[in-house]
This record gives structure tokens, C-alpha cells and sequence, in this order.
């Protein structure tokens, strides 16, 4: 049910048939007023009659839309259910923003309804950009053995010639930077590749901490046939809210072991380090095989100005099997 407010107002319909109060309106008027078979409202002092014209969804010149929310909820409280399906019985086609189960939020954008057989059929997908860890596009890798950083690089190059050096270096931006060092002196770079220097100096691992877009992360198991590229992965902690780490750019399994690619420049992620746990979510839409809970709440709406009729909706559903 609607929660009125100042902002929010609505008007409530009473069926003498239905002895009840089936429907709720968003045009809100001054007045009500029902007289020789026609309805009257009035709004900012001006009054209307309804139900004269063959435009809907529309009151007081403000297109509008209908909406139905209801509840599949069969055996309630027995077991946990799949909702595979969403169909319904109409002259049109109608927008389902809204899916909700006890585990789950989903939604099925009206293009996405196809006509069979006179019903309007779709699958149920899960909300993007909505992560829920405990449902099965959600798995763990393992722990992280060590992480390497691809691309710059810490370099330490070393003058011990007894002459003026030369050295060129390609910086974390890419840019080619050239210079000379002197002999007895040595200095640090962050560099994409090895340093090209003149004969006689030295390169070594540098200790300066270099940004770094993307990291490789080594396992000592087997990490399993389930992650994909383009899955977002997260570290977790004991007692913790899983944490966003990157997402996979690169997978590589080689029997009992294997690494993972991390892009760790997505807003939000912090690069993992050696001896986290790492987990990962597939696409939450193409890893969709339904909407999983004890009860599934639907909404449904249209915003058609001809007039339309919602028969009957209905849904695949099955128990549950983890």
C-alpha cells in the first residue's frame, strides 16, 4: 500500500461489489462528486468529468502510468522456490520494474517480453549494478600466494663508469624521458620496461612504490572452470563485508594452479595483497537463472493512453536445489 505524505498524496477507491478498497489513484482532488452516472472532481477550482474521453493513464492533463504489484507465492514458508518466469495474459505489453523475493531484487524491462501463444512470456534476470554474495554467481578462488604488478615498475640504475651515463625510461603515463647520470650517483624510476642505459650501468629493483593499474594474483589450487573474464572480484575477510578488488581482465588455470588479472582502476577498488581470500561475482544478468526465495512480489506497469486489460499473470516456478 501507498504511504501518503504531503508530497506523495493519493485517493483510495471502496467497492460496494468487492466490499472492499481495490485500486489506488495518483490524481488527488479538491472534490468528489458523483451525479447522474458520471464521476466529478475538481482540481484548482476547475471541475472535470471522467471516463468522457479515450485517452487514459491521463488526469487533469498529467500523462500518468498504472501499475499492479501482487505476490506468487505458493506453499508460503514450505521451501525456498526458483521463479524462472514471468508471463501474463494482456491486450499489451507492460513494463515489470519490480521483482523482490526474500534473497533477491530483479526486474524485466518490457522489451524484453516476447508474444507466444497469446501470452506475454520473459525470463527473470537480476537487477544490474545489485550483488547479493550468497547466490551462485558468487564464488570463492582461494588464498592469494603473492601480487605482481603490471606495468610500472621500481628501477634503480647505478653509475659506477667514472663517467657521464645516458639512460631512457617509459613512465607510468608512457611518455619516453631520456637523461644522464653521473658516475657515483645512482637514482630510482617508475618505469613501464626495463631502462635502455649506456654500457657499464647497472639496473636493479628499485624500492620506490609505483601506481599500478593492474595486478597479477598467483593461487597455489585450482581455481575452477566458473570465473570469467570480465567478473568483478573482492577480498574477504573474517567478520567482513566483502571488499572490491578489481575485475578480471585475464585468467590463466594451469592444473592444481593458476593466476588471476585484476584491472584495480574501477572506482571503488583497493589492489589485493598477498595472503587475502579472494572471491569473485560473474555478470549478475547473464549468470541469471531466476529469482530464488519463499516469495516473489511483482510490479507491473503501463503508460498506453488506449485503453488496456491485464487478464492474468503467471510464473515458471520450482523447488529450489542448492
Amino acid at each position: 500500500m501507498p504511504v501518503p505524505s504531503s508530497s506523495n498524496p493519493f485517493t483510495l477507491t471502496y467497492s460496494e461489489g468487492a466490499e472492499g478498497w481495490p485500486s489506488f489513484y495518483t490524481y488527488f482532488p479538491e472534490y468528489v462528486k458523483g451525479m447522474n452516472g458520471y464521476l466529478y472532481t475538481f482540481q484548482n477550482g476547475n471541475m472535470y468529468r471522467h471516463n468522457t474521453n479515450s485517452i487514459r493513464n491521463n488526469y487533469y492533463g498529467v500523462q500518468g502510468t498504472s501499475s499492479v504489484t501482487s505476490v506468487f507465492n505458493p506453499q508460503p514458508s514450505v521451501t525456498i522456490k526458483l521463479f524462472k518466469t514471468l508471463s501474463f495474459e494482456s491486450n499489451a505489453s507492460w513494463d515489470c520494474t519490480s521483482l523482490l523475493t526474500d534473497l533477491s531484487q530483479g526486474n524485466v524491462p518490457e522489451i524484453n517480453f516476447e508474444q507466444k501463444e497469446g501470452e506475454w512470456f520473459a525470463y527473470i534476470r537480476h537487477n544490474t549494478g545489485v550483488t547479493n554474495f550468497s547466490l551462485r554467481y558468487s564464488n570463492g578462488l582461494g588464498s592469494i600466494v603473492s601480487v605482481t604488478g603490471i606495468g610500472c615498475q621500481s628501477y634503480l640504475i647505478t653509475n659506477n663508469t667514472g663517467s657521464t651515463g645516458f639512460y631512457e625510461i617509459t613512465d607510468c603515463d608512457g611518455n619516453v624521458l631520456q637523461g644522464t647520470l653521473n658516475s657515483g650517483t645512482s637514482t630510482t624510476f617508475c618505469s613501464q620496461v626495463v631502462p635502455t642505459v649506456s654500457s657499464g650501468l647497472t639496473i636493479s629493483a628499485g624500492s620506490t612504490t609505483c601506481p599500478t593499474d593492474t595486478v597479477l594474483c598467483t593461487f597455489n589450487n585450482n581455481i575452477g572452470n566458473i570465473i570469467t573474464n570480465g567478473a568483478t572480484a573482492y577480498t574477504l575477510a573474517p567478520n567482513s563485508s566483502p571488499s572490491l578488488a578489481g575485475q578480471v581482465t585475464e585468467v590463466v588455470k594451469s592444473g592444481s594452479s593458476g593466476t588471476v588479472t585484476l584491472d584495480t582502476t574501477i572506482a571503488g577498488a583497493t589492489a589485493p595483497v598477498a595472503g587475502q581470500f579472494l572471491m569473485f561475482v560473474n555478470n549478475t544478468i547473464a549468470e541469471s537463472y531466476g529469482m530464488r526465495g519463499y516469495y516473489m512480489e511483482f510490479t507491473l506497469v503501463n503508460d498506453d493512453t488506449t485503453p488496456v486489460e491485464l487478464f492474468a499473470v503467471g510464473s515458471s516456478v520450482m523447488k529450489s536445489f542448492p
